[in-house]
């Protein structure tokens, strides 16, 4: 993890390339192993482009450009969070989690 932030910081890692592999290689393999419910690709990427810009400014922290995946327990405004239920199976939560 490390490298990964000196490769950022150096300009020598894009965060919103990196982020876009990851949102193909999840698009290419998620119908045979079903592993996400809900993929956010226009957010991640607009996420990372909002990354990429703080760490060309030297602010970004430790965990800067770490791609992550929350489990579908974690309530998110207006995203659905089904917990793998069907008695979820359309709930989208109006609330954050805290």
């Amino acid at each position: 993890m490390m490298n990964k932030k000196a490769e950022i910081s150096r300009g020598e890692l894009d965060i919103v390339e990196e982020t876009r592999k990851a949102l193909d290689m999840i698009n290419e393999n998620n119908s045979k192993f079903n592993h996400y419910i809900t993929i956010t690709r226009d957010l991640a990427i607009q996420q990372a482009r909002e990354v990429s810009e703080r760490a060309k400014k030297g602010e970004c922290g430790k965990l800067c450009g770490l791609l992550i995946a929350l489990k579908d327990v974690i309530y998110l405004t207006g995203f659905k969070t089904t917990a793998s239920s069907k008695v979820l199976e359309n709930y989208y939560p109006s609330f954050d989690a805290k």
